[in-house]
């Protein structure tokens, strides 16, 4: 969530929510962390212990690289806020030394680096457990969540199999982190692992594959992923329609496909468009300003609404 709203912060600039709500979120949540986290005195860090990250089906773990990653991005916001922010709340942490204590947070919270082998630890325990021999029968399998009928939760957690996307996700939200290849191999190991069993996971997967330039398997993951609502595959969507996986649609032809990624002064593309696309058109807001985009293999022309000329080229 507290990644989401930087997120909108940049592309905004909106002070106002950030003055009446942006910042209170990030500080409070911040200070949720802080209290979440455990030291671990014999190794000198921060942990953060028995938590489920984002797949459900790796329950009870410690350090989990995703949360403990998000939590740390989490925190520096505050410690932004703090630095930078004139307002009640603001005031009253840095009176109480939240400042230097988010600092320290961060200076000592362990964040997993990729092994040897450039994989990302999903948890401390994840990587050592054992494999799935017969896998492709529940990727394959005509029913959700197959695998409940012939495990026990408790032997599901003790195997390297996924319901959907967990340090994926992390290699998403923050690319910068890691090089090219470190991503490669991440995405390639634990998609092999994943049932896909959750209605969130294809559409992580489609943007992910696209972002490494495996464009089949990411055109492949986007098409079952349009299906969940409109196929048979998932056959609960009378109740309702799967409404995070359509977002989740919409990030992967926006983040995946055109490559859509902004640091706050501007909005850059890296476009991985599928071989039978010719382009990608849509509007988005920057700043209180509407501007529309034809994203291409070769860059995108992006122009505004009130502009006359043919637009700039990025």
């Amino acid at each position: 969530i507290i990644y989401g709203l930087i997120s909108y912060y940049r592309a905004t600039g909106d002070r106002n929510f950030m003055d009446q709500y942006g910042c209170r979120m990030i500080l409070e949540t911040a200070v949720f962390w802080y209290s979440r986290a455990v030291w671990n005195g014999d190794k000198r860090r921060f942990e953060i212990r028995d938590v489920i990250g984002p797949d459900e089906y790796t329950e009870h773990v410690d350090n989990n690289a995703y949360t403990n990653y998000m939590a740390f991005e989490n925190v520096k916001a505050a410690g932004q806020v703090l630095a930078s922010w004139d307002n009640p709340l603001a005031d009253s942490c840095r009176k109480e030394g939240w400042s230097e204590r988010f600092d320290h947070f961060l200076r000592h919270l362990y964040l997993p680096e990729p092994n040897e082998e450039k994989l990302i630890p999903q948890d401390d325990t994840f990587l050592s457990k054992k494999k799935l021999s017969n896998i492709e029968k529940y990727r394959n399998a005509d029913v959700r969540q197959l695998i409940l009928k012939d495990y026990s939760r408790n032997q599901v957690v003790d195997m390297q199999v996924l319901k959907q996307a967990d340090v994926v996700m992390l290699l998403e939200l923050l690319p910068e982190r890691f090089d090219a290849e470190t991503v490669k191999k991440n995405v390639e190991y634990y998609e092999a692992l994943n049932t896909h069993d959750s209605s969130l996971s294809l559409c992580a997967h489609a943007e992910a594959e696209a972002v490494i330039g495996e464009m089949d398997k990411a055109v492949g993951f986007f098409h079952q992923a349009m299906e969940i609502d409109l196929g048979m595959s998932y056959k609960d969507s009378a109740e309702g329609i799967h409404a995070a996986s359509l977002g989740g649609i919409v990030n992967c032809i926006l983040r995946g496909f055109a490559g859509i990624k902004t640091d706050g002064n501007m909005f850059r593309f890296t476009p991985h468009l599928p071989d039978h696309w010719q382009s990608i058109r849509f509007s988005f807001m920057d700043h209180g300003r509407k501007k529309t985009a034809v994203v291409t293999s070769e860059g995108a022309a992006v122009t505004a609404e009130e502009d006359d000329d043919t637009g700039v080229y990025i």
